[in-house]
């Protein structure tokens, strides 16, 4: 505050009488700056000379002093002409004309400002300006866009995209694709029948008479039929059983009977004893095809939560972009309310200049009015693209978002959340999956070293009559004694050395899947580590946000307390006073906009947190 200081006026005329003593007669702020005449050199503010005396002894007038334009009991209504000033002399300082019908500011009857607290002292939540309160454009946001916008919460969009979007779905046929595969290995193990059925007319020389007995030439005629099942187990066994049916004549005079029908009943089973033995090696290709299918699904989530975090990003762009346009509007609203204020104190104090610098800073924030526009026009767009739900794509209303901003600082701790990245993140379990495919073939592998030693079992009965009596044959099967045979095949490769390579093949495999799981868990660790810095960094940097917007507000009201309060200054003090003012209005408008993009910033930390640790979206597969 500033004390102007004048001098009392004694009505005696003694010029005898010692001059008052100087005191303080207003106590008043800053001026609302204006330009005033300049005051004569014989206005000092100092000590009085002694009342001076025409010829007749009569008291001569004395000029008016700025003090006695200033009254201890200021008047605080609006706009009036104190009635001091229509004592004024005409002729030394003479007021504006038309001064009652001018925009004067409402004076106080003094100035004081003092804030109640600190606002540093303030306890500033990231959700509201201070302790219980929420930042103005939040209701703003929600009720923006008519009865007509789309209101809409993030959840509900993310579950909109997984049913529409084009992108999620082709991730999510991928794993179907690779579970088909996997299925197609367990066919390996279905039993198939089969039904041979040939027909060989022969005509051959013979080169012996024996072979005919006579006849120089040979003619067979032979219909050989074939029915059966084969297929192998999981043991790694073959097992084929079939029945055979033949008819057959010939010329040669040996052959007997005539119109043959022969049938023969066979069950054949080998079974593996050393290479090729049991579940886990016959049913390796199956394991191998399940893995790679469950990767395909570990790398399909990882790919489907980018998609939700480009989701994310483009909401709450729009919201970023809506509560900008809303806070640019209402400043530069608040700049035309100044800049009409200086129009209408133009032929009385302010200067052109002034109301040029105040339309500058109006079109300096359309601009940004027009830019936070087009950043939500393209911000919907994004998110229309990555929803791709048809009411949302046909629909022209504006999108609303009405998710909450979150208010409370973050309880992280780095530890828990890299637990949750080992038990959630897909790269990991990728990663873990991958390992566990190499073992089962490097396990495949080292069974593959081992000889071939199978066992051989086959049994068979047989029926044979004439005049092609292939009834008779069959059931003639039944009434005789089987015929058998069983024993063992070996065989090894010399060096062996397809199998060896394929062992060190196989073992260098796991080695590198080991190394990239070592390197997968310090990624993502060390993206877990990061993100945790980065809420916590977002939620200080919404909180200084808060406190800077608060900042601005709280100079705006001693600015425009001082401007509401100001009586006169010159024209220099005047410019550096409106400047001030309007840096202020354009400081809010700035801090505020800022306040929404760290309120932005914190909540895509959150999500890209949630992202790092693998629990952006809960799993769908």
């Amino acid at each position: 505050m500033i004390t102007l200081l004048g001098c009392g006026l004694s009505g005696s005329a003694s010029a005898q009488s010692p001059p008052e003593e100087v005191k303080p007669t207003a106590t008043l702020p800053l001026p609302f700056l204006r330009e005033v005449p300049t005051v004569p050199s014989d206005l000092y503010l100092g000590e009085p000379d002694p009342p001076a005396t025409d010829a007749s002894g009569l008291l001569k007038s004395e000029p008016i002093r700025p003090q006695d334009l200033m009254p201890s009991d200021l008047p605080t209504t609006d706009a009036t002409v104190p009635p001091e000033r229509e004592a004024i002399t005409p002729g030394v300082i003479q007021p504006a004309p038309n001064i009652e019908h001018l925009p004067l500011p409402r004076v106080s009857e003094e100035f004081s400002f003092s804030p109640s607290q600190s606002i540093l002292e303030q306890p500033i939540e990231p959700g509201g300006q201070a302790a219980g309160s929420g930042p103005w454009w939040h209701p703003d946001v929600v009720r923006g866009g008519g009865s007509s916008a789309l209101r809409v919460e993030l959840e509900e969009l993310v579950w909109l995209a997984v049913a529409h979007s084009p992108t999620i779905q082709a991730l999510l046929v991928e794993p179907q694709i690779l579970d088909s595969r996997a299925a197609q290995k367990l066919g390996e193990f279905d039993p198939s029948n089969f039904v041979d059925s040939v027909f060989k007319d022969t005509s051959e020389p013979v080169g012996n008479t024996l072979t005919t007995g006579g006849p120089p030439r040979l003619n067979d005629d032979l219909w050989e039929n074939r029915a059966g099942l084969r297929g192998r187990n999981q043991y790694g066994g073959q097992t084929e059983a079939f029945q055979e049916l033949f008819f057959k004549d010939s010329n040669s005079l040996f052959f007997s009977p005539n119109d043959q029908a022969n049938t023969k009943m066979v069950l054949r089973y080998t079974q593996p004893l050393m290479r090729g033995r049991g579940t886990e090696y016959n049913c390796s290709s199956f394991v191998v095809a399940t893995i790679a299918a469950n990767v395909s699904k570990h790398q399909a989530s990882y790919a489907l939560q980018e998609h939700i975090m480009r989701l994310t990003t483009a909401y709450w762009d729009i919201y970023a972009s809506s509560a900008t346009n809303i806070q640019n509007r209402r400043g530069i609203e608040k700049l035309q309310r100044l800049r009409d204020q200086l129009a209408g104190r133009q032929e009385l104090d302010s200067l052109k200049s002034q109301i040029l610098r105040a339309e500058a800073a109006i079109h300096r924030q359309n601009a940004s009015l027009a830019q936070a526009i087009a950043q939500q026009q393209a911000a919907e767009a994004n998110l229309k693209a990555a929803v791709a739900s048809p009411t949302l794509r046909q629909s022209t209303a504006r999108i609303v978002p009405t998710t909450p901003i979150l208010n409370e600082p973050p309880q992280i701790e780095i530890e828990d959340e890299r637990t949750k990245a080992l038990q959630n993140h897909p790269k990991i379990l990728e990663a873990s999956e991958s390992i566990k495919s190499v073992r089962t073939q490097l396990r495949v592998a080292e069974h593959e070293l081992k000889p071939t030693l199978n066992l051989v079992l086959e049994g068979y009965t047989r029926g044979l009559n004439s005049n092609y009596d292939a009834i008779r044959s069959f059931s003639d099967q039944f009434s005789t004694t089987p015929s058998y045979h069983a024993g063992v095949a070996y065989q090894r490769p010399y060096n062996n050395t397809l199998a060896k390579m394929i062992l060190r093949e196989r073992r260098l495999e796991l080695r590198r899947a080991l190394l990239r799981l070592d390197e997968t868990l310090l990624n993502v660790s060390a993206e877990v580590e990061s993100a945790v810095a980065a809420v916590q960094s977002a939620y200080q940097q919404l909180v200084a946000a808060a406190r800077s917007t608060r900042a601005s507000e709280v100079e705006i009201e001693f600015l425009e307390t001082k401007w509401n309060n100001a009586f006169i200054a010159d024209a220099r003090s005047s410019s550096l006073q409106l400047d001030q003012l309007l840096n202020a209005h354009i400081q809010l408008i700035a801090s505020q906009n800022n306040w929404v993009q760290t309120e932005r910033d914190y909540m895509l930390a959150v999500a890209r947190l949630q992202l790092a640790t693998g629990s952006l979206l809960p799993a769908i597969f």
